[in-house]
């Protein structure tokens, strides 16, 4: 199935990981909360990949503090006013659809937000007191900022996964301002996703994976980041998912990766969530990720102090990271992809060094 999507990976750089979590979620039944500065392509990215369904009926609006019920659920009918019942035409709306984007989405009234609430725990919707199952696969919502405010905390904690979109980085610059508009199509029909449902929810957890699961949650605990009970318990479609995307039907350890994206409330806990369970699933990952917390603290360190001391000590420092990647990879063949863009990260920070702060010409 994420064949089917890897035209978006060209159209949106940098991009793999959401587009891979976010067809989890789909398949997961779950929904997906894309996080970050304006101007990351957060809006664009859903769209096309909610956009990609056929048959699926789908429903997108941009939510302001102006937006009113009636864009979102449907206008009151009017001939059923006339016999004292306030029914709402729900066609095209949003308890009709199966897949759902809101941009903006903490933008609205918080009568409009709570009333999502059941829409997408519960997949219900009440319309004058008759009770309507919606068909909602999966809400994707998109923000600049993640709620201010406690009262808005029951529909953020809706949200299984969050992802947090950074700016593509400096390597991929010269790339992204040369991408050509793509138009995109459907690429896969709804039956399809309906029956992946079937064969996700079918694949078997191994008894490693709840190990790793037990684990992760006493390490959580240990740095005071608590999960509730019922995501927990929802997390493991998830973990179901991403076995099953990866053509597997019995989940490994390495699966609850994808729970980086679950676990994590605050944005300051992301890099700390991530550290933790690259050490319960993957120690190697788990050494990637000190060596380019490593390399980026020396990066701005330099960046900051601009002296040609600094760049020089900036220099050696990151030629050892290098040198230390170069190493792990000849250690560690079957992982040479995820190494290599590490070093070519690393290779581009030295590089900025080098020129900006040494004026030396490479």
């Amino acid at each position: 199935m994420y064949w089917k999507f890897k035209h978006l990976t060209k159209q949106f750089l940098e991009r793999d990981e959401v587009i891979h979590v976010a067809l989890a979620t789909i398949l997961a039944g779950e929904h997906l909360l894309l996080l970050g500065v304006p101007g990351t392509a957060k809006s664009a990215l859903a769209r096309s990949l909610t956009c990609s369904i056929q048959n699926a009926n789908y429903f997108e609006w941009l939510l302001t503090k102006f937006t009113t019920p009636e864009e979102i659920f449907g206008a009151i009918s009017l001939s059923q006013l006339q016999q004292d019942k306030y029914t709402r035409i729900t066609t095209n709306k949003l308890p009709e659809a199966h897949i759902v984007f809101l941009d903006e989405i903490f933008k609205s009234s918080r009568a409009i937000l709570n009333s999502f609430l059941t829409i997408i725990n519960e997949r219900v919707y009440h319309n004058n007191g008759t009770k309507l199952n919606v068909p909602l696969i999966s809400l994707i919502g998109a923000s600049n900022e993640i709620p201010a405010t406690e009262d808005l905390g029951a529909l953020y904690d809706r949200f299984m996964c969050k992802f947090w979109i950074n700016y593509v980085s400096d390597a991929n610059f010269r790339n992204l301002l040369t991408l050509p508009t793509i138009t995109n199509s459907p690429v896969i029909s709804l039956q399809e996703i309906q029956h992946a449902q079937l064969e996700t929810s079918a694949v078997k957890i191994s008894s490693s994976t709840l190990d790793g699961i037990e684990d992760l949650r006493y390490s959580l605990a240990q740095e005071s980041i608590y999960v509730s009970d019922r995501k927990w318990k929802q997390s493991l479609k998830l973990v179901k998912a991403k076995a099953w995307l990866d053509q597997r039907q019995t989940t490994e350890i390495e699966d609850i990766e994808i729970l980086k994206h679950v676990v994590w409330s605050n944005p300051n806990q992301i890099t700390k969530v991530a550290k933790i369970i690259a050490t319960t699933t993957n120690p190697l990952a788990a050494m990637l990720l000190d060596l380019e917390d490593t390399a980026l603290e020396v990066y701005q360190n330099a960046i900051k102090s601009s002296t040609p001391e600094a760049g020089a000590e900036a220099n050696q420092k990151l030629k050892q990271v290098q040198k230390e990647l170069t190493e792990i990879a000849q250690q560690n063949p079957q992982s040479t992809n995820k190494i290599k863009q590490l070093q070519l990260k690393v290779s581009n920070m030295n590089k900025k060094v080098i020129k900006e702060i040494l004026g030396l010409e490479i």
